[in-house]
């Protein structure tokens, strides 16, 4: 079934990046605050830390906002939850033992284990890109903050900073090679990078600006980071191989701890725009990377959209193609295109309903095109209310 849609299209000011004109979508509306989102590299659930059970407790809910629930029942102070990159455990840190130590819980259900028993405070953690270490800051030096990093084993950590100004809040990039930073060397809080292994530190930024919430791009080649340069804390997008910050969100709320979807095309914050901190997702779209490269061929608009949504994709050579909608937990819904096409560029239409028929609810779904030489996904938002 095809739909008809009008598509305005407007020009945006020449950069490699668009989120301000794409609708941000409210993923959870508790009455208590949720702040800290990660999504799990699966891309099913995005963790985050909440204070709807009357303490800070690290819960999960679907991509698409929905089934919440409670990973963490300690009524103690459980902040900084991050996936592990198997999406098997979430590592977090917690004050349960009476120190904020780092610990590990399996999300399918189980003991958590503690990893540090320093008595100094180890916090704003992250997984390293294999999973065999937590790097993460703690002023077990002595007055200072630093960066270290310990196996999730067990054994000595590893210092990696040591210098006077405070320096925290690690990301360890996704091909393990390097992890971003915060420090106050200059003055200034500003985003510093170094070597996986301590070695090779340099500034990215020097402004008088508050900047924090490092997050990499799935392909590593940019870091969404939280920035007060606009007056209130926004999100914005450093590109890696040089040019000037892009604000990505632009509300007169403050957005805080952005974390992007596993295939790039999202990016989940906290917001306290509805006048609570929720969890609220934005599509972002990159040009010049490898990711954006590779989903050249497949483009999917308007995203929201409601009930009408155009996507255009493109061959190089003549092929059988399969063009479908997956949902949750990757399941087939709707089939679009499944024949064999010549090269150029096509145009099909979904209007939000499965094969049978129904029409789908309110949510994420992933539009994917398969070809005998590759498979390109493009997320999308099913909204109802989307104009």
């Amino acid at each position: 079934m095809q739909c008809r849609c009008i598509l305005i299209i407007f020009l945006l000011s020449a950069s490699f990046l668009t989120g301000n004109a794409q609708q941000a979508i409210q993923l959870t509306q508790d009455p208590s605050s949720d702040w800290d989102p990660h999504w799990s590299p699966d891309g099913n659930y995005l963790c985050f830390t909440s204070e709807r059970s009357g303490a800070n407790e690290i819960w999960k809910i679907t991509q698409t906002g929905d089934s919440a629930t409670r990973l963490t029942f300690d009524n103690a102070f459980n902040m900084h939850p991050d996936w592990s990159p198997t999406s098997e455990f979430i590592a977090y840190d917690s004050d349960k033992s009476g120190n904020q130590d780092i610990w590990i819980l399996p999300v399918a259900g189980g003991p958590h284990t503690q990893i540090t028993t320093h008595p100094a405070r180890d916090e704003s953690l992250c997984w390293n890109h294999d999973g065999s270490e937590i790097v993460f800051d703690s002023d077990r030096s002595g007055s200072n903050w630093d960066i270290w990093r310990t196996p999730i084993t067990g054994g000595n950590a590893t210092r990696l900073t040591n210098h006077p100004a405070v320096e925290v809040e690690p990301a360890a990039s996704p091909d393990g090679l390097k992890i971003a930073y915060i420090s106050f060397q200059g003055g200034t809080c500003d985003i510093w990078m170094m070597d996986y292994d301590g070695n090779n530190k340099e500034r990215l930024t020097s402004n008088s600006f508050f900047e924090g919430g490092l997050c990499w791009s799935p392909d590593g080649d940019y870091l969404a980071y939280v920035s007060n340069e606009s007056g209130n804390y926004d999100i914005w997008i450093l590109q890696l191989t040089g040019g000037a910050p892009i604000r990505f969100t632009n509300d007169p709320g403050d957005d805080m701890y952005p974390s992007w979807s596993p295939d790039g095309t999202l990016i989940a914050f906290s917001s306290d725009r509805s006048g609570n901190n929720d969890i609220w997702i934005q599509e972002v779209t990159l040009t010049g990377t490898k990711e954006s490269k590779k989903n050249s061929g497949l483009k999917a608009y308007p995203n929201p959209f409601s009930n009408c949504l155009t996507i255009d994709y493109s061959l190089s050579e003549s092929t059988w193609v399969l063009l479908y909608v997956i949902g949750t937990w990757g399941i087939p819904l709707r089939t679009i295109s499944d024949t064999y096409q010549n090269p150029g560029r096509f145009t099909a239409g979904w209007d939000g309903k499965d094969d049978r028929g129904n029409t789908l609810p309110d949510g994420l779904y992933t539009i994917r095109l398969s070809t005998g030489s590759q498979t390109i996904t493009k997320s999308v938002i099913n909204l109802k209310s989307a104009k």
